[in-house]
């Protein structure tokens, strides 16, 4: 119930346009609440996105890391050899030790 500006309103008019504002206001706290409730959740499932998402990168990283450890690791076991120096045990920077034979 719209009421445009005039002179000679009533109290009837008046009382209207007061309950038409109050329950526009109670629809718009009530939307309010539905949408912080939504986005809390939303965040909430986007944390844990992150969360898994870093946990695998960080999985991908070791793993290539440990990849590239090894394969330098083993050439420079070879390149020692060639040098003259002789070791038996060696602990590669991800502290597993590792024996020759």
């Amino acid at each position: 119930m719209a009421i445009e500006p005039q002179m000679g309103l009533n109290f009837e008019q008046v009382w209207a346009a007061l309950m038409e504002l109050r329950e526009a206001q109670k629809e718009t706290a009530r939307q309010l609440k539905e949408s912080s409730v939504d986005f809390d959740r939303r965040m909430k499932e986007t944390d844990k996105e992150i969360k898994a998402l870093t946990k695998n990168i960080g999985g991908l990283n070791n793993s290539l890391g440990e990849l590239i450890e090894q394969l330098f690791f083993v050439q420079l076991w070879d390149k020692f050899d060639t040098l003259g120096y002789e070791f038996t045990k060696a602990a590669t920077p991800s502290s597993r030790r590792t024996s020759r034979s």
